[in-house]
């Protein structure tokens, strides 16, 4: 299996390189857009839980352990991927991620109590942070933000990553509220948060 390497930005993994195989639509975040993204984040990722849907690389998974989240589920389709996701957690003596194979418009449909019986020890109840970067040439970006949204996946003040292609028509359900919105290339990314 061909490997390639991506690097974790900062704290305490800084400068370490995490592996991820080659697969189909598989688009690691960029670096420039993640020192964006945790700027963003930084007076909130300390002892945050964290969703990373789509997570493909673990990039943003590792860099949210790295930088002081509490704990992150890593959920992607593909064995393949996961199992390297677990691979670098091992590597690097992560406790705090936990990996799991699920198709992530099926794990939103159902409240995060439903996953908790099938997954136990796996699933929070609520997420403070939750990362949304699906393949860009799947267009049901909407159906995982209303999963998300209606079935009890977020709480008040719930901060949502949503990246995806600029091409791509997109509307946030309407209790999020839009923090920051930005487009480098041919990427638009934006942070909501989750209103009352």
């Amino acid at each position: 299996m061909t490997l390639n390497k991506i690097r974790i930005m900062a704290g305490q993994w800084r400068g370490r390189n995490i592996s991820f195989p080659d697969a189909d639509q598989l688009r690691p975040t960029g670096s420039r857009i993640r020192e964006t993204l945790f700027n963003w984040l930084q007076p909130h990722i300390i002892q945050a839980s964290c969703l990373d849907l789509f997570a493909g690389s673990g990039i943003l998974s590792f860099e949210a352990l790295s930088r002081g989240a509490n704990k992150v589920l890593a959920v992607d389709a593909l064995a393949s991927v996961i199992q390297q996701i677990q691979t670098q957690a091992d590597i690097l003596k992560s406790k705090a991620l936990t990996t799991l194979q699920e198709n992530a418009y099926e794990l939103v449909q159902r409240p995060p109590a439903h996953w908790q019986i099938r997954y136990p020890n796996r699933v929070s109840p609520h997420y403070d942070i939750i990362f949304i970067d699906p393949p860009f040439a799947d267009a049901r970006l909407s159906e995982i933000c209303e999963g998300l949204a209606n079935n009890h996946w977020l709480k008040q003040n719930s901060l949502i990553y949503v990246e995806k292609s600029k091409k791509q028509n997109f509307t946030a359900p309407e209790a999020w509220q839009l923090l920051k919105d930005k487009v480098a290339g041919e990427v638009s990314y934006q942070l909501y948060r989750m209103q009352e």
